[in-house]
């Protein structure tokens, strides 16, 4: 465990059992059973399953994604998007393939979480029950930097006249990231389930810009260099778990707006 985490988890295996307030002002006796900020160096994520729309085309796609943690303030990430199992899907889905490294401030935060310990309906009602426990949290945000290269259709005009076609980027991204981890497990007094949440978060919001581009038909003006993109992906487990990526953007030369969601199974490993 890295000395980062050391303290704080220590400090919330001495307070428990604690008392915890429910919903309703009554107190019960809380046991944190198990706490966790740090999941491992290694996180892979394989999402078989995926959907991306696009002014040019729509198809389903798979996405393969991979961060590792140098240390608590530098991390190297990878990512892939390709048609269906790489060959299922449609011939007109996009190919990205990217790498990049982040630069990060990471600290430990203790965050008050709802934990819902019931529910029931009435009529049209929903009535829970929960509880707030304090949680470690490991939260690093920084700046990331990569190259992607992206063979995806577009749709570009020559002599007044529409054409699709292929083509093929070399572009490099910056911006914004983020990381959060956190996961417990729980023990409330009258219940005989435990009740855990294990959960990791990867995003970003990055400015885009085209270094090279290339047309199987060529636009009669020039394509835009400049985009943006949205994007997030999660591992929900300790060790395994479903995991899940989405990204919502411009990409520029000529592809426009796109939206992708991919679901699939992840691992912490090292």
């Amino acid at each position: 465990m890295r000395p980062l985490v050391t303290p704080l988890v220590l400090a919330a295996a001495v307070l428990c059992p604690t008392l915890a307030h429910a919903a309703d002002g009554e107190k019960v006796m809380v046991e944190m059973k198990d706490v966790q900020v740090d999941f491992g160096r290694l996180h892979l994520s394989v999402n078989l399953l995926g959907w991306e729309v696009s002014g040019a085309y729509d198809s389903l796609v798979t996405s393969v994604q991979g961060l590792f943690e140098l240390n608590d303030h530098i991390f190297v990430r990878a990512h892939s998007t390709v048609p269906f199992l790489g060959f299922v899907g449609s011939s007109n889905g996009p190919v990205r393939l990217e790498a990049g490294v982040s630069f990060h401030s990471s600290k430990l935060e203790v965050e008050y979480e709802s934990v819902t310990l019931e529910s029931e309906r009435s009529g049209d009602m929903i009535h829970t029950r929960s509880v707030q426990i304090p949680v470690p949290n490991k939260n690093s945000v920084g700046l990331g930097a990569g190259i992607l290269y992206r063979d995806m259709r577009a749709e570009v005009t020559r002599e007044d006249d529409e054409f699709l076609t292929r083509a093929r980027h070399l572009t490099a991204y910056a911006g914004l990231s983020g990381l959060n981890s956190a996961g417990f497990e729980v023990k409330v007094e009258g219940y005989e389930t435990n009740f855990f949440n294990y959960r990791w978060f990867n995003g970003g919001l990055d400015v885009l810009f085209d270094i090279v581009q290339t047309f199987g038909v060529d636009p009669s003006k020039s394509a835009g260099r400049f985009g943006g993109r949205l994007w997030a992906e999660s591992i929900f487990g300790p060790t395994a778990g479903l995991s899940g990526r989405l990204e919502v953007g411009y990409m520029p030369g000529e592809t426009g707006w796109f939206f992708s969601a991919s679901i699939g199974g992840g691992l912490h490993l090292l």
